[in-house]
């Protein structure tokens, strides 16, 4: 790394360095597997003054991919500098990491794991809507438990989801997924009962949304209070719908 010059981009007053960087690194997207060869980006490079000023931006707007297994992912973390890990805001569950993860204790046998009642290709994306929600809450439920609360709290983890070749980027897969029904026949009752589901304040939302999947009639099972008041009225006009 070279020593501090004295650049045009340094004469500038700090507020606008720091607005510089923000725009440098906002969408921009890094592989974030343990087997990927690292290099971090040339502004930081540059020199040290920048380095110091500009590393903590760049782990807060950029967004950090790896398709390796959840406890992977969060052991690589921690192996970040503790101001680099606090600063880190957007890390991405890879599409091909669903078929690496064990399944979360509780799962098994849920209502994910069963034929969805409604037809066609619907019932593809339902599976995956729920499937993809279930890491989702897992990834958060792991990044806080490990004490990665700026990820998990601020709900600041996401997915990558692949369908027909698209790759999405969401931090609500339901609710994106759920947009992709369209006018095909799905089980209307069950994305009812999934949309109540959201309109709560959940202090464990991967143990309740197991429980939800893996009840016939799960509404209010798990006891968390409704988000407001105008959602409790949401619900009961849905519910006289």
């Amino acid at each position: 790394m070279a020593e501090d010059t004295d650049s045009p981009l340094l004469n500038l007053p700090p507020e606008l360095r720091n607005n510089i960087y923000e725009l440098v690194f906002t969408n921009t997207t890094i592989n974030f597997n343990t087997t990927a060869t690292r290099r971090p980006p040339s502004l930081l490079l540059s020199c040290k003054q920048i380095y110091t000023e500009a590393v903590t931006v760049y782990y807060a707007e950029a967004t950090f991919v790896s398709n390796e297994p959840q406890k992977a992912i969060i052991a690589h973390i921690q192996t970040l500098p503790p101001k680099s890990r606090k600063a880190l805001r957007n890390v991405v569950l890879g599409v091909s990491d669903a078929n690496q993860e064990t399944p979360c204790p509780g799962c098994a046998g849920t209502r994910r794991t069963q034929p969805i009642a409604c037809l066609g290709e619907a019932v593809e994306l339902t599976n995956l809507a729920v499937e993809s929600q279930t890491r989702l809450f897992q990834f958060q439920h792991r990044l806080k438990a490990h004490g990665l609360t700026q990820l998990s709290s601020r709900a600041r983890a996401g997915i990558l989801l692949s369908y027909r070749p698209e790759i999405i980027h969401t931090r609500t897969p339901w609710q994106t997924f759920r947009a992709m029904f369209g006018g095909q026949q799905v089980d209307e009752r069950f994305c009812w009962i999934v949309s109540l589901f959201f309109q709560r304040e959940h202090e464990s939302p991967l143990g309740c949304w197991v429980k939800w999947m893996d009840c016939d009639d799960p509404v209010g099972k798990c006891g968390c209070p409704l988000a407001g008041d105008e959602l409790a009225r949401g619900l009961g006009e849905e519910g006289a719908a």
